[in-house]
């Protein structure tokens, strides 16, 4: 079975969404948005929830990897079409929902994506101590099994 929809920018666009939608007040950079959204897809691997919401794979990094070189693309699907706002910080440019976006958020029917925005919430909670820095090299211990 081909997984061309899998990971392409409009699908890690509601993704994204989501997590912004899970913690509207807040702003995120992309950094964050992409450990997050990693961390939340295998959040039984980083022992965050009891379920994956992608199947476990030992090239899930790879998938990370890909992530990132789609990011900019997803992240520009949101902007262009009104779903959050840009702004720019000493840190560089945060992204959060805006009223449109949260239009969408509540409007979404979906088992996955309900899944998603809780395991979101219970994400973006347990990793509010971590900087973005942090998360990422989370990432990279899980990655080496530290």
């Amino acid at each position: 079975m081909s997984n061309v929809l899998f990971n392409m920018p409009f699908e890690y666009a509601m993704r994204l969404l989501m997590i912004l939608g899970a913690d509207y007040q807040s702003e995120f950079s992309s950094s964050r948005l992409a450990s997050l959204d990693f961390m939340i897809t295998y959040s039984k691997y980083f022992k965050i929830n009891e379920i994956n919401l992608h199947p476990d794979s030992q090239y899930k990094f790879s998938e990370y990897a890909a992530r990132l070189q789609i990011l900019s693309s997803a992240i520009n699907y949101l902007v262009v079409n009104n779903l959050i706002n840009v702004q720019d910080s000493q840190e560089g440019f945060l992204y959060k929902i805006n009223e449109r976006g949260l239009t969408i958020y509540f409007q979404v029917e979906s088992e996955y994506y309900d899944t998603y925005a809780l395991i979101a919430s219970d994400t973006i909670e347990k990793m509010k101590r971590f900087t973005n820095q942090l998360l990422v090299e989370h990432i990279r211990e899980r990655r080496y099994g530290r």
